[in-house]
């Protein structure tokens, strides 16, 4: 997912994804008006952020995440990997797009 970080507001903005078409990752816009979010970032994900774009080297798309031979992740490949890390931590069966409401309550009831 491609996004635009405001440092100085530490505001995230969302209003792209990654999606795959004949093989091929590319960016689209998101399915609907209403997934385009704007998130605030803690401080602490602001340093994660940072020191893992430092990591990265300059890329085509300015991308902070990539994967170990420096591409966009295709978005089937993360879930799979995702998937796999889970059920070796054997954690409990969330699918990675439900994390964002897991989130959302944790985040709610704090």
């Amino acid at each position: 997912m491609k996004f635009k970080l405001h440092l100085i507001n530490l505001i995230l903005v969302i209003n792209k994804s990654l999606v795959c078409a004949n093989r091929k990752v590319k960016v689209d816009t998101v399915k609907a008006e209403k997934s385009n979010r704007i998130l605030l970032v803690s401080d602490s994900l602001l340093s994660i952020l940072k020191e893992e774009k430092e990591k990265q080297q300059a890329n085509e798309h300015d991308y902070v995440v990539l994967s170990r031979n420096g591409e966009r992740f295709n978005p089937s490949s993360f879930a799979r990997r995702y998937t796999e890390l889970r059920e070796r931590k054997e954690v409990k069966n969330i699918r990675f797009h439900d994390l964002r409401h897991t989130n959302a309550n944790i985040m709610y009831k704090a």
